[in-house]
Order: C-alpha cells, then structure tokens, then sequence
C-alpha cells in the first residue's frame, strides 16, 4: 500500500472507530447525521464518490460543518479565501482511469471506443490514485470573503423534512423507487413480522411502513436489505461464505457492508438511519 493510500486508509478508520464507540452508548442514533442534507462536493460541484463520501460525512458530523463542501489548499489560495490558521485539513484519494494503446500512448474514452475490437483487445486498461487534502469551506475565509455564496449553500443545506398523510417521514426517491419496481430486484412490501433479503429467489421482503414506529426505521431497513442484494452473484458476487474468515465471520463482515452503505445512501437522502437491532452485538467485534 502507498504511503497516501495508508493515510487515507488510517483517516478512515479513526473516524469509523470513533463512531462506533459512539454508537455502543447509544445504537439508535443515526449513522451519519441528517440535521442537514447533501452529498459531499468540491467547490466546483462535484459530488465525491464512495468511501470519500463517507468519510466526509462523517467528517462533517464530527465537526459540526453546517455545508457539505470542500476545497483544496490551492483553491482556496487561487480564489483569496486562504485556509484559517491551525485548521487542519483531510485526506481523501481520486482515482482516474487510463487507457494506453500497444505503443503505450494514453488514449480518451473516445478515442478507445472508436477502436476496433481488436485493437481495444491489445489496449491496457488501469486505474491511479492521487491522494487529496481538503479543507470545508467553513476552515476557510470563504464565509467572510463570498457573504451571498455562503449564504446560498446555508439555504440550499439546511433540508427540510416532508412528511406522509401519516405524519411519518417520507421519502420522494425511495417511493418512487418501490412505486415503479426500479431496484435492481423485486421488493415486496407487505403485512410481515421481518424484513429480509432472500438470495436463492433474489428479492427482498419489507413490513409495511405503517408498522414500523417511524418513516425513518423503513427507509433505512429498506437501505439495508437494498445493500445487502447487491451482493447477488450475479452482481458483485458478495454472499458467498468465506473459508478464510469463517462463516459467523464472513456473515459479520456483510452485515458491516451493508450498515456502512446504507448509512451512506441515508445521510445522502437526509434519512435519519440507526444501526439495525440485530447487528448491534457486533459492534465490539467491528472496533
């Protein structure tokens, strides 16, 4: 591993393990913290992607940070809104896609594809890895400096919350999602005592949102169950037992998969997700 893969892995694992410590206290708080919305994105936009999201939002949650943008040293340094003193900024990895052809020259996504196949076959395909420091916005003078911006990301940030003809929590995408069946498997929703992902019939069972006590426990049960069928070997091929771990081991490992991703897709849908109850034994085994 290089020495920035091996800092970001460390920045990562601190966070995690801080909130897990967390959560031992105290299992029912969320994950990732949704009193306000967003993805995490760059100055210019951007959304970060995997693990740099989490991280983010973890990031955010720890510190307070009221908006999910981030910049680095330079961009703040270009645009004169300079990094505050003593604040310390955190690493997180862009990985990019190269393409070289038979004489090694780097070719575009477009130039590759109008190859024929061929020469796509003589093609080498791999990715790199730089390692970023970013600092949000709030470390920075941008606040001070850009008074109508930051009030703009303060407006567009703060989430709101809507609610059903029940008075639970709702979610737009997610009922969208099961309206029209769009997930890449069937989710019945129905009269039920559990909620589960079946891979030998590939498909996923969730009670009725009126039974759970709040809109947000069946939105971050569904999130879970939706991670978890992600692993269908026919997809990334995941649920497979593995000799090397052991099975209550392996088993572990999936349950931690799936909390960490549907954390992440709930902090992203402004769902205020707990861990589940059943995987709240394996919280000292996780640390």
């Amino acid at each position: 591993m290089k020495k920035s893969e091996q800092k970001v892995a460390e920045a990562f694992t601190e966070l995690m393990i801080e909130r897990i410590k967390e959560m031992q206290v105290d299992w029912q708080k969320p994950w990732v913290n949704v009193g306000f919305t967003g993805m995490p994105q760059n100055i210019n936009g951007r959304h970060y992607n995997g693990m740099n999201s989490l991280m983010l939002m973890l990031l955010r949650q720890k510190e307070g940070y009221r908006t999910p943008v981030f910049m680095t040293f330079q961009q703040a340094k270009k645009n004169g809104w300079d990094v505050k003193k003593g604040e310390k900024g955190f690493p997180v990895e862009l990985w990019s896609h190269n393409i070289k052809d038979k004489d090694g020259h780097t070719l575009t996504n477009e130039e590759y594809n109008n190859l024929s196949e061929a020469e796509k076959a003589e093609c080498k395909s791999f990715f790199v890895n730089r390692m970023w420091v970013v600092f949000n916005v709030e470390q920075t003078m941008f606040p001070e400096k850009e008074p109508e911006k930051w009030q703009k990301y303060l407006d567009t940030f703060a989430g709101g919350k809507l609610l059903d003809t029940e008075g639970q929590f709702r979610s737009p995408e997610l009922d969208y999602m099961l309206n029209k069946q769009t997930w890449v498997c069937p989710v019945h929703v129905q009269e039920s005592n559990s909620a589960f992902y079946a891979p030998g019939e590939d498909k996923i069972v969730l009670p009725l949102k009126a039974q759970f006590a709040e809109g947000e426990k069946f939105y971050g049960t569904l999130l879970h169950e939706m991670a978890h069928s992600t692993g269908h070997e026919s997809r990334l091929d995941r649920l497979k037992d593995d000799e090397k771990l052991g099975k209550h081991k392996s088993y572990a490992r999936e349950e931690l998969v799936a909390e960490m991703s549907s954390a992440m897709m709930a902090g992203q849908l402004g769902i205020a997700k707990g861990i589940q109850e059943d995987n709240v034994a394996y919280l000292q085994g996780w640390l």
